[in-house]
């Protein structure tokens, strides 16, 4: 078990340092979803979901992401930079 929460620390200490970089780089991409009224059967909105391919540990998921970056005090600029492309 102790290995297991190494290995995961590794990761995403790994993760927390290569994000900066990736960031300025153009690496996180927004990818859109609808958001969608059900009873109307209407597209109400979009929102961006942060993808990032790590060139070690294959994609990020979105919501792990955000929380890496806010651990590491970027969560507001990686929001900016999804909003802006």
């Amino acid at each position: 078990m102790q290995i297991l929460l190494n290995e995961t620390e590794k990761r995403r200490t790994q993760i927390m340092r290569d994000l900066p970089d990736a960031m300025a780089k153009g690496e996180i991409v927004p990818y859109y979803q609808p958001i969608l009224c059900t009873t109307k059967r209407t597209v109400r909105g979009v929102e961006a979901l942060a993808r990032w391919t790590h060139k070690e540990f294959g994609p990020i998921d979105p919501a792990e992401l955000f929380d890496l970056a806010r651990m590491c005090a970027l969560a507001s600029d990686l929001d900016k930079s999804v909003r802006t492309m």
